[in-house]
């Protein structure tokens, strides 16, 4: 998997690759395949290692839209921890002008799974929430 997602970042960051594949790496829990982004990465203290990973999955997800449109298909997000619905509410606020489109499906939701169905209308997003049945659209993220 960790060759695979190389491969997929050098395709779609090309010259970027070196600076956003080892943020990619720690995302999905592999050690950094260049050594001297483990020291780089070491030395960031958990908000910009969290705000590095936010930038390089967008950056990603971006290159990839550009080439055809994306759809994200998110389910069971009330399982989420609050990390994960916060990288969501980022992509959905910063992919605002890619052809992105994240189809997240929940039960009945509160907290911070509730604020990101603020974010659709705004983001030109469409949240589908399973229990009730409907398709909601909201403003603003924060």
């Amino acid at each position: 998997l960790q060759q695979r997602l190389a491969e997929t970042v050098q395709d779609i960051l090309a010259d970027e690759t070196r600076e956003k594949l080892p943020y990619l790496e720690h995302l999905f829990s592999f050690q950094p395949s260049d050594p001297q982004a483990i020291e780089r990465i070491q030395y960031l203290d958990p908000g910009q290692l969290r705000q590095q990973v936010f930038l390089a999955l967008r950056d990603l997800l971006v290159g990839i839209s550009r080439r055809r449109p994306l759809l994200m298909i998110l389910e069971d997000l009330h399982w989420a921890d609050d990390a994960s619905l916060d990288m969501i509410r980022f992509l959905i606020d910063s992919t605002r002008s890619a052809p992105v489109l994240i189809y997240a499906i929940s039960r009945p939701f509160g907290g911070v799974l509730g604020n990101i169905t603020g974010c659709a209308l705004s983001a030109q997003f469409a949240i589908l929430f399973r229990w009730p049945s409907i398709l909601y659209f909201g403003e603003g993220c924060y």
